[in-house]
């Protein structure tokens, strides 16, 4: 069993339950003042204005003013309101001296109150207070006997039977934690304004803690209004997929929130002990940190809810092809939130790099000069002709690729006279100017090598780097980026075939290694190098190797390559990076996929003889640039902030033997060409990786646990729960440690940026689960006692 640091009566551990929602609060605030003598003429102006839902009608009933000074006069007080009815423009005046005689008469909290201000603006964080106003002088009418005891019983209307089926399931799933989660930022605006209130924090400093809540709070308490009414609903006429098609301007609050959640994070280490003042309320370092997590789980599991709604709904549903367009919808706003999130967290990457960047030879290194960064990692660096690697650090800009070695430690024997330098500085150990690379190819084999190779000239002579990756996926996401700069700025040639090059006669990168340095890479550190886990997908690239270069080969070489192969590889196939990965990313002018007013797409017959018109397609042309991109690609459900794009087009179904040439202008297809059209859209009935990892069953999934540097595997359902799930690795852990006594302490799980989070309940299990790759596997981290 865990000891987690979290108390069982912790706000994170609360329940949400259906009368605290908002929703059902109006409802049987709504029925009781049908009770009240006199109320009828207020309820029916908005009859007539066929409000949608209890919370507009009640908001729409109290805005006049006129309805809530008739309501505390029916308390007959000592000093009514005086009311003009014909007095419309007077509405403020009279929310005004409601406000007064409350306080005043009723002796009401002045904090318990709301402003005019906020009934009258379009927030909901302010309407609450006005719901929990109202319902206090419904209490003291009750009290009164001037209404019945059950008024304030909401009138059933929902449909509240237990589950029947598997959609059912999915339903009731999406309500509830759409409740808790809820509820669980509004806790966490309460203890916003606590802090606030205590003034522990600056202004400065709470804005950059908590960003824009407030607003996320509002949009997610409208969103749970609707879910709860499309939840009462029939079944079939439910429409949760039109929701998110109506939300998706609105989700956008999501976008500065994430981008801000790094800085926030490392912000609650930094004021904790200020914090401590009110560990009563929320314990600074174990419940605000997964408090502030809760959107970014949040947003990125409403796709997958959507996506087992989609499947257990049935297709001649009258809305059903809504909850696909709906899926689309929330993909789009998960595909911005990971791009904001990705842009901001790689600014904060480039200041770090500013400080620790180091040039011994003395030439200049200005990281403000190279452009936008959008890719970095630890990747092996290997000569041509050597067995030798070492492990650099990439940064790949727009316009550089920049190549530095991590300074570790200082070797204590060292005899070297160099300067020892501060362990974590970053030597410059190469620049790739993106302009001088002539030809980048990604090669892969069954031993489990992914390699980068890059070429480029500097000062007329030929130079190639290869960059060992740790997967498959890894090395498409660097190739798809690189291919794409190319394209945007030069002429380009795409050719799809074997090396042209033997590995001998490559040139190794020059001036890369220290002589001093002598440790080596080792494979073993990552499985993915010792099994293939997209067999399926990958079959085909295996054995074989993608080469993208300038057109610079003399016209009877060109000729003789095409002539060997008849047709080159589709750009959208599994098999090669798509022409769209980085759209969207500042900098990029890249027209979106499948086409543009330039790019419309042809469809021809391919045949032996159409060889040499391939080659003439080849010869000269230029791809002109592009204008910005005007509109998203299709949509993405994950929250990686570096590499989502391409991961969602990896798992888009198209056959890899169809085959294209992309020419600038048309896209030339063989007769069984793939509609690229309809490859933009992501496909809802997912069997696409039911066959990725046959050695795992469909409902299973396999734990890597990372415990004293070694590392354990246990294969568990998908439907384990925490409880569980903590008993399955302690008892691995006794058997391998031979530690009977052993007990976990601390159990996390690494997403795709290979930050640990902590599992602290079953719902941290899924989202653990979410992130399990092609191959069905995830990586957990724990610590143990004794």
């Amino acid at each position: 069993m865990i000891d987690s640091p979290i108390a069982t009566d912790s706000i994170t551990n609360k329940q949400a339950t259906q009368e605290a929602s908002i929703y059902h609060t109006c409802r049987s605030v709504l029925n009781a003042l049908t009770y009240v003598k006199g109320f009828e003429a207020f309820l029916e102006n908005i009859e007539e204005n066929s409000a949608s839902d209890p919370l507009t009608k009640l908001w729409n009933i109290c805005r006049p003013g006129t309805s809530l000074c008739f309501l505390f006069n029916t308390l007959k007080p000592d000093s009514p309101i005086t009311v003009n009815s014909s007095a419309t423009s007077k509405s403020k005046v009279y929310i005004y001296h409601f406000i007064i005689a409350c306080r005043d008469q009723l002796y009401f909290p002045e904090d318990s109150l709301f402003t005019v201000t906020e009934l009258c603006q379009n927030d909901t964080n302010g309407f609450v207070k006005v719901v929990n106003t109202v319902k206090c002088i419904l209490e003291l009418l009750k009290e009164q006997g001037t209404i019945p005891e059950h008024a304030l019983t909401e009138i059933e209307t929902s449909n509240n039977d237990s589950p029947k089926d598997m959609r059912d399931n999915v339903v009731y799933e999406l309500l509830s934690t759409e409740r808790k989660y809820v509820q669980d930022l509004e806790a966490l605006q309460n203890y916003m304004k606590e802090v606030q209130a205590q003034e522990v924090l600056s202004p400065d400093t709470m804005h950059y803690l908590f960003g824009n809540l407030n607003a996320l709070v509002d949009i997610q308490r409208r969103f749970l209004i609707q879910i709860e009414a499309q939840a009462a609903s029939p079944t079939k006429e439910q429409r949760f997929g039109y929701l998110f098609i109506q939300f998706e301007e609105a989700f956008t609050v999501y976008e500065p929130f994430c981008a801000n959640f790094q800085i926030a994070q490392d912000l609650v280490v930094q004021v904790a002990n200020k914090l401590q003042k009110l560990a009563n309320i929320m314990s600074p370092t174990y419940e605000l940190p997964a408090m502030l997590i809760k959107p970014i789980q949040r947003v990125c599991k409403y796709p997958l809810l959507l996506q087992q709604l989609i499947k257990s709904t049935p297709e001649d549903w009258p809305y059903a092809e809504e909850n696909k367009e709906g899926l689309e919808a929330i993909q789009r706003v998960t595909k911005k939130v990971n791009e904001t999130k990705r842009i901001q967290e790689n600014a904060l990457v480039v200041e770090d790099l500013k400080k620790k960047l180091a040039v011994e030879d003395g030439s200049e290194c200005s990281v403000d000069k190279y452009g936008q960064l959008l890719l970095h990692d630890k990747l092996i660096l290997q000569k041509a002709d050597s067995e030798h690697v070492k492990e650099v650090v990439v940064f790949l800009f727009e316009k550089v690729i920049l190549l530095c070695k991590e300074v570790k430690d200082v070797n204590k024997n060292s005899i070297s006279i160099k300067k020892k330098r501060k362990e974590g500085t970053l030597l410059v150990r190469g620049k790739i100017p993106m302009s001088r690379i002539e030809h980048v190819k990604g090669s892969s084999a069954q031993t489990g090598h992914y390699v980068l190779h890059v070429s480029w000239t500097e000062k007329d002579v030929n130079q190639t780097v290869q960059l060992k990756c740790r997967n498959d996926e890894q090395l498409r996401q660097w190739l798809g980026v690189i291919i794409e700069i190319k394209e945007s700025t030069s002429k380009f040639d795409l050719l799809s075939t074997a090396p042209q090059t033997p590995l001998s006669e490559i040139n190794p990168l020059l001036n890369y290694y220290d002589d001093e340095e002598d440790d080596y890479y080792n494979q073993e550190h990552d499985e993915d190098h010792n099994h293939s886990p997209m067999e399926s997908n990958n079959l085909f690239m295996r054995n074989r190797s993608y080469s993208y270069q300038y057109n610079r080969m003399p016209h009877h070489h060109l000729q003789e390559q095409i002539t060997r192969k008849q047709s080159l590889g589709n750009l959208s196939s599994p098999n090669f990076p798509p022409r769209h990965f980085v759209n969207g990313i500042p900098g990029m002018t890249l027209p979106p996929l499948p086409k543009s007013p330039n790019t419309p797409v042809a469809s021809t017959s391919t045949s032996t003889s159409s060889s040499s018109a391939h080659a003439d397609v080849y010869l000269n042309h230029s791809l002109p640039s592009s204008p910005p991109t005007s509109h998203p690609s299709s949509p993405n459900n994950n929250h990686m902030p570096s590499g989502a794009l391409w991961k969602r087009r990896q798992q888009q179904k198209y056959d890899p033997m169809d085959e294209s040439v992309y020419d600038g202008d048309r896209l030339l297809t063989d007769a069984n060409s793939i509609d690229l059209l309809s490859a933009t859209t992501t496909a809802v009935n997912t069997k696409r990786n039911s066959n990725s990892n046959q050695d795992i069953p469909e409902d299973y999934i396999k734990i890597k646990i990372h415990h004293a540097g070694s590392i354990y595997v246990v294969l568990v359902p998908l439907t384990i729960n925490f409880d569980e799930l903590s008993k399955k690795i302690e008892d691995k852990l006794r058997l391998c440690v031979q530690e009977p006594t052993i007990s976990i302490s601390g159990l996390k799980y690494e997403d795709e940026d290979g930050d640990l989070i902590t599992i602290n309940s079953n719902e941290d299990v899924q989202m653990g689960f979410e992130i399990k790759g092609p191959n069905n596997v995830v990586n957990f981290h724990v610590t143990t006692v004794c």
